[in-house]
């Protein structure tokens, strides 16, 4: 995770995960305008649900945590093009 050049208090993490269920630990401490530090210690889950479409995840979450964002899904099904194996085969 880091800072977006040019944007202040905005950051990006940018990852390519195997499918599953993740978990994210922040912390640390936050300058508040220069008026006031606040400390940040949350775990935040990606949201998974069972075939009740209830959320089965976030329940994890940290009290007071709002938000969620959803779990990885096999990369495969959204790569272009959508039959990698043909490709490898080609050389």
């Amino acid at each position: 995770m880091g800072a977006v050049f040019g944007e202040t208090g905005r950051y990006l993490a940018r990852q390519v995960v195997a499918e599953g269920i993740y978990g994210y630990r922040i912390y640390g401490n936050i300058s508040y305008f220069g008026v006031a530090n606040v400390t940040i210690n949350s775990t935040v889950f990606c949201t998974a649900y069972d075939a009740d479409d209830e959320a089965t995840t976030t329940k994890f979450n940290s009290p007071g945590w709002s938000g969620s964002f959803g779990c990885p899904q096999d990369i495969d099904t959204i790569a272009f093009p959508t039959n990698n194996t043909v490709l490898a085969g080609m050389s």
